[in-house]
């Protein structure tokens, strides 16, 4: 089975050397018996990190670099350099999600078109500032609401897709930063996919030293703007009791 997993990654010259070598000894182990593929795609970054990265040896691991920072952009851009995989995959640089998980998340494509890691249901092991949970409450009730969906965490950034899901929705998402989960999740619901929610443990990461902060009112301000945006394109979408097409 050939795997790709995508890091994209920000401004994280303090973090991103020991990151990398922490998930390259993890999937030698877990994933052994896969033909996997470690994608670390710079982007934008005005720090030292393309340096640090181009340092890092290892037969599994590729570097892309992209001139524009963005989460959901930089994602959908590395998926497409590997067009024949089985499983695309992509984790946020801090692991604050448990590589330990890994397995599990994979294990769940056997019966699923979509597993993500899931910080909301019974099993999770979850250590969180409180601020932050109350936000992330509040984002999760208003995605429900405003999209219909019934997933428990939307925004965790650790999450795989069969191939099949990469054909038919990248060509429709249309948001190149952070919201790009949700999205995937909105359109993967109208479209039938099957969605997996995988119990993890996720440490929230605080550390003064990176430069790659998400400052959370802002985001949590354009991420209820991107839901808004999208609740009309479903919303046009379903009336016409047509699939989404990429220009609405």
């Amino acid at each position: 089975m050939k795997i790709i997993i995508v890091i994209p990654v920000h401004n994280e010259e303090t973090i991103i050397e020991q990151n990398i070598h922490s998930v390259l000894n993890v999937f030698d182990e877990q994933l052994a018996h896969d033909d996997w593929k470690l994608l670390i795609a710079e982007n934008g970054s005005t720090d030292r990190t393309a340096k640090i990265i181009h340092t890092i040896i290892h037969p599994r691991l590729h570097i892309l670099s992209f001139s524009q920072s963005g989460k959901g952009r930089t994602i959908r851009e590395a998926w497409r350099t590997e067009p024949n995989a089985d499983i695309y995959a992509f984790m946020d640089a801090d692991l604050a999600s448990d590589l330990k998980d890994i397995p599990a998340l994979f294990a769940a494509l056997s019966s699923h078109d979509i597993a993500i890691g899931s910080r909301r249901v019974k099993g999770a092991h979850v250590t969180q500032t409180f601020l932050r949970r109350i936000i992330s409450f509040a984002y999760t009730c208003t995605a429900h609401l405003f999209l219909n969906l019934s997933i428990h965490d939307l925004q965790c950034g650790f999450k795989a897709v069969k191939k099949d899901v990469t054909n038919e929705l990248l060509p429709l998402i249309q948001n190149d930063g952070y919201f790009f989960d949700t999205e995937l999740i909105a359109l993967a619901t109208l479209h039938g996919f099957r969605i997996a929610e995988v119990p993890i443990h996720w440490q929230e990461t605080p550390d003064p030293r990176r430069k790659n902060h998400m400052h959370l009112g802002k985001t949590s301000h354009q991420m209820f703007l991107d839901l808004i945006h999208l609740r009309k394109r479903l919303k046009i979408s379903r009336n016409i009791g047509v699939k989404l097409h990429n220009k609405v």
